[in-house]
């Protein structure tokens, strides 16, 4: 409502609020002023003057039926009952889904057949709750929701991001066209630095470089812009993200996999607030900082991760059962934060994007493979 349309409102209130006798005394006035004005005017003045009177008395008449019957002479708006207030929530209790009994907690599954060039930890498969709940986690992004149930098949994920060491030794064998160059910076890099300023596309072509090292059918088929993915084959890929939260997790529903505060990011991730302000901001070696539940080093923190999804401003909740993201988009998903970032980017829900044509210092990778199909 304008400004006008309140004062009139606030106009009209007021006029209804007067008592009855001032109405009167001001109509009567009123009716003298008006037969002045008839008798100086002449007859078609009041005539009309005599009209205008007939309506001020009907109108009085209405406003004097309305108060006998005990209405009010001018509708009030319908307002709502007031609900009574619930009593405030005990401390630490949240409203939220309730946490199934099916939800997994993924275990180091054992293996007779180690692969040969880089250091792997299969999962079990399982049931997680993938993405926040905004009740539990008021820092939570809307890009994190919905919250949803999500079922996955086992699968192998590499220890730790894929290192530059690791990197020159696959692509100093690779066959054409799988070698990407890298930054110049990598020089002065120790071959346990994580492999980054590399874009998604060198992340691919590294997991199928490594696939035919390897021995196993690569996943990715080359088709331009729009790369595709066999998910029959038993090579090495990116991880879809739900992969990547399931196992950043480790069975736990925290907002980080440590816990639900930052005080535990000192011991498990290199971040913006503990390198000190002395230092320069950089990467550092890979496993230096404890692993999450299941073994994996570097989920949080020192260098976001590709991943193989197309990012979406938020989940489809219909994709409950090994989703694979849309099936097109502009921006591809990267997790886990990096070292010039703050403690609240390492949740374990946290999402972000980039182009996959886009390489830095802080972009790095780690493989996973299908258990099932080896």
């Amino acid at each position: 409502m304008t400004k006008r349309g309140d004062r009139l409102s606030a106009v009209t209130r007021r006029l209804d609020a007067t008592p009855a006798w001032l109405g009167f005394a001001l109509g009567g006035l009123l009716g003298l002023a008006l037969v002045w004005g008839a008798v100086a005017l002449g007859p078609w003045a009041a005539g009309l003057l005599g009209l205008g009177l007939a309506a001020m008395a009907l109108g009085l008449g209405a406003r004097l039926r309305l108060a006998a019957d005990g209405l009010p002479a001018r509708r009030a708006p319908t307002v709502p009952p007031r609900l009574p207030e619930l009593p405030p929530l005990p401390t630490g209790t949240l409203p939220g889904p309730a946490e199934p009994p099916t939800v997994t907690r993924p275990t180091v599954v054992q293996t007779r057949d180690p692969d040969p060039m880089i250091q792997m930890v299969p999962l079990s498969g399982g049931a997680f709750w993938m993405g926040s709940d905004k009740r539990r986690d008021p820092s939570a992004f809307d890009d994190e929701f919905p919250r949803r149930q999500v079922r996955l098949n086992p699968f192998l994920i590499a220890r730790t991001p894929v290192t530059r060491g690791l990197w020159r030794q696959v692509m100093a064998a690779a066959p054409k066209p799988w070698p990407r160059p890298v930054s110049a910076d990598w020089s002065a890099g120790g071959d346990d630095l994580p492999a980054t300023d590399l874009d998604w596309f060198a992340a691919v072509a590294f997991c199928n470089a490594l696939s035919v090292l390897s021995g196993l059918r690569p996943c990715y088929q080359d088709s331009g812009a729009n790369w595709t993915c066999d998910w029959r084959a038993d090579g090495y890929r990116l991880p879809t993200e739900a992969e990547w939260e399931y196992a950043c997790r480790g069975g736990t529903a925290t907002r980080w996999f440590w816990g639900e505060n930052e005080d535990g990011a000192d011991a498990h991730a290199w971040y913006s607030e503990n390198l000190g302000y002395s230092k320069r901001y950089s990467l550092h070696a890979v496993g230096e900082k404890a692993a999450n539940p299941v073994g994996l080093y570097d989920m949080a923190g020192n260098c976001w991760e590709w991943c193989w999804d197309w990012y979406a401003e938020d989940y489809d909740a219909r994709q409950t059962d090994d989703p694979q993201g849309p099936k097109e988009g502009a921006l591809r998903v990267v997790r886990g934060g990096s070292f010039d970032r703050t403690p609240s980017v390492l949740r374990s829900a946290r999402r972000d994007k980039n182009v996959p044509k886009h390489h830095h210092e802080v972009l790095g990778f780690r493989c996973v493979r299908s258990a099932s199909r080896r």
